[in-house]
């Protein structure tokens, strides 16, 4: 192996457990949390966060979803700069009867409407427009 594969395979191995891990590749292990859709400090500590850095945007890979009751949607998410900690970005729903979101970023439809769904650290804000329409 190259090496990167090993420390995917291990990394998924000891978030799979909830261990703690330090990687000495963090931008491997940061690419992998990314794609996986959740904040990787949650279950690692990585020294590549800087607690300290001020978030200057956020990135989301959508900014609406249509979704029918019962539907899930993963956002993937990240603050800007990269190194900024991701746990301090709070997730909120501007409407619990039409959609709710975790802190993970990921969305699920309760009932027909539309909602906003926003993911702030209080100062720097992105918002999702999620439509929940009935089934046919």
């Amino acid at each position: 192996m190259d090496g990167r594969l090993e420390y995917i395979v291990i990394v998924i191995i000891l978030i799979e457990k909830e261990m703690r891990i330090d990687l000495k590749n963090r931008s491997i292990g940061l690419f992998l949390c990314v794609i996986l859709g959740f904040a990787c400090n949650r279950y690692a500590d990585f020294d590549y966060f800087d607690r300290d850095a001020v978030i200057t945007d956020i990135y989301t890979n959508i900014s609406e979803a249509v979704l029918a009751p019962g539907g899930i949607q993963q956002v993937t998410y990240w603050p800007i700069p990269a190194n900024a900690d991701p746990m301090k970005l709070k997730w909120t729903t501007s409407n619990s009867e039409v959609a709710i979101v975790n802190e993970w970023g990921v969305i699920t439809a309760v009932g027909k409407g539309s909602a906003d769904i926003i993911v702030s650290d209080g100062s720097i804000s992105k918002t999702i427009l999620v439509t929940v329409n009935l089934q046919e």
